[in-house]
């Protein structure tokens, strides 16, 4: 063999090393992408491309699972990356576009376009007549700071849109490119368009699933179920190892509660992927479908072979409580704090932990949780409803209420009826403990919203409160007696559950009939009806004895 050919021999088979690297990317293999990346730097420690894609697998790693990756931890190893390659080959321009996309993670916006200009003045021009790179290294550096300026949560599209134009201009034949223009419309809202750079990719790389998959995802985007299946299936098709696809097709599955073809796929992504971060992935999307004891089952799958990440410990202090096993949630959520570091507690890391205080007794520490999250995030609705909910198990009835009134306020957290109930119970209970007649109409205004807007919400157990204020408010006219009537004919259809409220409404009724209309026939009606519920109702034992002879037909 002759020595040009084993040297354009040995080019090809790291190019075709590159290439398999970049698919495990693709593929969300990020633990063995890595490995490889790193096997090309030491091999060709002067090449910026492969510090580059090094680099990048970190950043996607992340951006594919930002609930467990940590963006910090993500950033700083991808920065690593890009410095050194940027230092290795100073003619290469892409490490300078991955320390852009740093700054912008870091939201250093000026930074950013200082690396991207320095990248570009790489590029062969009158001041740069020494630079021999390529036309095609020229379209994939602007490619990739189009891909920067969309991914990153800038969502720079005019600019991506720009320099996209200039890539194509430059370079016809690269599939990739065609991806990334694609992905510039889609994020553009152009979705024709979006499509027909997918299926120009497709064209130049038949063997590549990857604009196969970014078809399905579009039509995901469009909630067009059987379109994105077709796309994921013929991804699969071209590549039976293309894990995302599975993985895709799982989520679709188990959103149309098809759970065995949903987990029939996700195995078979977990088989391909073959490592911890692929069951990670698992679990994150169980919990993101609300499959928590399946997420259980996976967690101790892993723990099994490796429990040193931090986040198992938050993922596991999720799901128990989701399933009900606050005692093991309130163990693992407080191991989880022990061993966080900063950057890594989310703002639902205190939400879940004040819920999960609050369910094991704790209330007093959950609203220091609950009020962590609204530091972090003022916008928080929901924790409102938390502190207040936790303020009135611990009948501080004042600041339940508060907090109750200020999401009912707030319009754009857009109160739901559960505020509007829980905060006439509060109202309801300060009345009843204060004897306060003023609080007692707040209750009453604020259940009379509930029975207005939607009557039947919690069983029509507003009715039920409406009655029970009203009873008390006006001793004279019975002009509660409809409101106990109407939640009856909601409670009744579960009587055994609805029992003790029932016992109070057929109360109320059985003395309106026979002391205000002296109905005792009716009255002894509504007494026996209480007994059907409560046989050991002593009161209502001794009322019969007493009362059931003033209506003779009973006695037959």
């Amino acid at each position: 063999m002759s020595l040009v050919l084993i040297v354009l021999t040995g080019i090809s088979l790291k190019a075709q090393s590159l290439d398999k690297a970049i698919r495990l990317t693709r593929s969300e293999l990020f633990d063995k992408a890595e490995e490889m990346f790193n096997q090309l730097i030491a091999a060709e420690p002067a090449n910026g491309v492969n510090y580059f894609y090094a680099g990048d697998n970190y950043l996607r790693s992340y951006l594919a699972d930002t609930a467990t990756v940590s963006m910090k931890e993500a950033v700083d190893k991808a920065q690593a990356k890009f410095q050194k390659g940027s230092e290795m080959d100073i003619a290469n321009p892409l490490c300078l576009v991955g320390l852009g996309k740093i700054a912008i993670f870091k939201g250093d916006m000026p930074g950013a376009k200082s690396y991207f200009e320095k990248a570009i003045a790489k590029f062969p021009s009158k001041t740069n007549k020494t630079s021999t790179l390529s036309k095609e290294m020229q379209a994939l550096t602007y490619t990739k700071i189009a891909e920067a300026l969309i991914c990153t949560g800038l969502k720079d599209v005019t600019t991506a849109m720009s320099d996209m134009e200039k890539a194509v201009a430059l370079d016809t034949k690269n599939a990739d490119i065609y991806l990334i223009y694609g992905d510039v419309y889609l994020e553009n809202n152009d979705g024709s368009n979006a499509i027909s750079m997918y299926k120009m990719a497709q064209s130049l790389n038949p063997a590549s699933p990857s604009a196969k998959l970014r078809l399905g995802k579009l039509w995901v985007r469009a909630k067009n179920w059987q379109e994105a299946i077709g796309y994921y299936k013929e991804a699969i098709g071209i590549d039976s190892t293309f894990a995302p696809a599975y993985l895709e097709l799982g989520v679709i599955y188990m959103r149309a509660n098809q759970n065995e073809k949903a987990k029939a796929n996700f195995k078979k992504y977990l088989e391909l992927s073959g490592n911890l971060n692929a069951k990670r992935r698992y679990v994150s999307v169980l919990i993101d479908t609300k499959d928590y004891a399946g997420a259980i089952v996976i967690l101790n799958e892993i723990v099994m072979v490796d429990s040193s990440s931090n986040d198992i410990n938050r993922a596991f202090a999720y799901c128990y409580f989701e399933t009900g096993k606050y005692d093991k949630a309130i163990v693992a959520m407080e191991k989880f704090f022990r061993l966080a570091t900063v950057d890594k507690i989310l703002v639902s890391d205190y939400s879940y932990y004040g819920k999960i205080l609050s369910k094991n007794g704790k209330d007093s520490l959950a609203i220091l949780n609950f009020k962590k999250v609204i530091g972090m995030d003022p916008s928080n609705c929901d924790v409102l409803s938390d502190i207040a909910a936790a303020y009135n198990k611990m009948k501080n009835y004042t600041e339940a209420a508060k907090y109750y009134e200020m999401k009912i306020a707030r319009t754009e957290c857009k109160a739901s009826f559960a505020d509007y109930y829980n905060l006439g119970r509060v109202y309801y209970s300060f009345g009843q403990t204060t004897k306060d007649r003023t609080i007692l109409l707040k209750a009453d205004t604020t259940f009379a919203y509930v029975t207005k807007s939607k009557p039947d919400f919690q069983g029509g157990k507003s009715f039920f409160y409406r009655a029970l204020i009203i009873s008390t408010l006006d001793t004279v006219n019975n002009t509660a007696k409809p409101y106990f009537e109407t939640y009856i004919n909601y409670a009744k259809v579960d009587s055994v559950k609805n029992a003790k409220d029932l016992v109070i409404c057929y109360g109320y009724l059985a003395a309106y009939y026979y002391f205000t209309v002296k109905d005792p026939c009716t009255a002894i009606g509504y007494w026996d009806r209480i007994i059907g519920l409560d046989p050991k109702n002593e009161n209502t034992i001794e009322i019969l004895k007493t009362y059931r002879s003033k209506c003779p037909e009973k006695n037959k």
